[in-house]
Parts: C-alpha cells; structure tokens; sequence
C-alpha cells in the first residue's frame, strides 16, 4: 500500500484519485452522501503519520479533500 518512504503505490494511488470526478465533488457538481462518507475517512487519514503525504500525492482528490475540509460540519485538516 504504502512504500517505507511514505509514497502510495500506483493501485493505490491510481484507486483513491479515481475517485473524485474532477467536477467539484465525487460524482459530479453536487455534494452527496458519498462525499459526506469519504471526507471525515480521509481527513482523519491525512492526520496520520505519511497520511499527508499519501492525500497529496492525488491530484483530484487531494483539491477535493481540501473543499471538503472547509466545511464547518467536518474536522479541520491539519
């Protein structure tokens, strides 16, 4: 999953940017039930050791993460 120097692997990597549509939100212009259940996951991820890294490393949904932690109703990334 995770290299010993904290990069994803290509599965990996390829999987979770897959995710996000590019359109603002996962599955098009509109915030749904699967951005709300992915976001509070990832941002907690990101909170871990190589967690940072790892969202960073995504470029689609790296930027969406970062949309979603502006939410009020969601943990701040930090």
């Amino acid at each position: 999953m995770v290299s010993g120097d904290r990069q994803p692997d290509g599965k990996l990597r390829d999987d979770l940017n897959g995710l996000a549509s590019g359109d603002g939100y996962l599955v098009g212009e509109a915030l749904t039930l699967a951005d709300l259940h992915l976001a509070p996951m990832m941002l907690y991820l990101a909170m871990t050791e190589g967690g940072t890294t790892l969202v960073d490393a995504l470029p689609r949904l790296g930027p969406w993460l970062g949309r979603m932690a502006t939410r009020p109703t969601l943990p701040a990334r930090r």
